[in-house]
């Protein structure tokens, strides 16, 4: 019900190679089959991705297999069950490979594991998206795996890239900093690979010792940098939030405390703030064009109050509508903004509250046809987010 109400209809979780091969050759997908179908009686379709080696086919479950011949035979049956199961968008291969928690081989065995995999999948006559396993970030090591996965032909392996953000995982973070220097990746996937599409299939800030406000403001400056900031130069075609509901305080974790924080509900489903900033979001951004980034023709002046460290993002949907969100991260007292677009004749406003997932018309707060007035920026957290059409 939780996705629902979100407003999305797409789900990703784990198929643990574990799970449904427990012993070789011992494939049992009824528990995989039902979950799906349950899913697809609530209108959401599944992306799975496949993870974690079994006890019988490998040292541990993030290390490589004794045979590749195994792994390509799970995927083998993986596709032969679910390659005409149109619930089944896409498959996948692997989880934060560059991160010891899920693989602790080297990236040469990573790789000739998931090209057997793929080989697999194929073989089974698996024709819909393969998306790489999404990396913990996108610079820094996981550049190094990036560049890896383009390196001579081996990016014929998967259709889709994809990397995680988290970009505020501890306080000191700053999603605003974190894709500066995007244009590195973007230039392998366009100059070594073949363009492709680029998605974020993982992101979430934990709420312990945090606020739920916080990570409401969170989700939005982090999807509108996605998509808006200049260095992502409109390169980002998807976003995936990680997870709908925390972790049960006694169920086991992988990772740190933190992680079990990083619902947009509590483990019991109650509704965080972030949950109806994320459901705003969608509102804006599912299944919408947008254009590149325009944020040097919008201006944003302080008619009360002093700045700190302001930001301001214009994107433009290719009905014409226009998103403009506005937002100082430096502030302790509010501050009173208007924003001016350029080149724009619009004729309404409306602005989100990403709190409680309201909006309000702020027609009577837009002037000339371009200027959004009156825009109160109360603390750090609070993120100005409008729609003028």
């Amino acid at each position: 019900a939780n996705i629902n109400d979100l407003g999305v209809d797409e789900f990703i979780f784990s198929v643990g190679w574990d799970d449904y091969e427990p012993t070789d050759d011992a494939f049992d997908w009824n528990w995989l089959d039902s979950f799906i179908a349950e899913c697809a009686s609530y209108g959401v379709k599944s992306r799975p991705y496949i993870c974690y080696c079994p006890e019988w086919a490998a040292p541990a479950y993030n290390l490589p297999p004794y045979d590749n011949a195994e792994f390509y035979e799970f995927c083998y049956e993986f596709a032969m069950q679910y390659k005409n199961n149109a619930n089944v968008l896409s498959i996948e291969m692997w989880n934060e490979e560059d991160g010891s928690g899920f693989w602790s081989g080297t990236i040469a065995e990573f790789t000739a594991m998931i090209e057997q995999g793929v080989a697999g999948l194929r073989a089974a006559g698996w024709t819909k998206p393969i998306i790489i396993g999404g990396l913990t970030h996108w610079a820094d090591n996981s550049f190094t795996w990036h560049e890896a996965f383009y390196a001579g032909t081996w990016e014929t392996n998967f259709d889709i890239d994809a990397f995680h953000v988290y970009a505020e995982f501890t306080p000191n973070d700053s999603v605003e900093q974190y894709f500066v220097g995007f244009g590195d990746y973007i230039s392998v996937v366009n100059n070594d690979g073949e363009g492709e599409p680029i998605w974020v299939t993982e992101d979430s800030y934990s709420t312990l010792d945090r606020t739920y406000e916080m990570q409401a403001s969170y989700f939005v400056r982090s999807i509108i940098n996605c998509f808006g900031a200049n260095d992502t130069a409109g390169e980002i075609e998807h976003y995936d939030i990680y997870q709908i509901r925390d972790e049960d305080p006694n169920d086991p974790l992988i990772g740190s405390e933190d992680m079990r924080y990083l619902g947009i509900t509590d483990y019991l489903g109650n509704k965080k703030d972030g949950f109806y900033a994320c459901s705003v979001m969608v509102d804006l951004f599912d299944d919408k064009t947008i254009t590149s980034p325009k944020n040097d023709q919008v201006t944003t002046t302080v008619t009360s109050g002093r700045k700190r460290n302001l930001y301001n993002y214009r994107i433009d949907r290719s009905d014409g509508s226009i998103i403009v969100a506005v937002y100082d991260r430096g502030i302790s007292s509010s501050i009173t903004v208007k924003c001016t677009l350029a080149n724009t004749s619009k004729t309404t406003c409306t602005k989100f509250n990403i709190l409680d997932g309201t909006s309000t018309d702020w027609t009577s707060n837009f002037s000339g046809g371009n200027t959004i007035e009156n825009i109160v920026l109360a603390t750090k957290e609070k993120v100005g987010l409008f729609l003028v059409q």
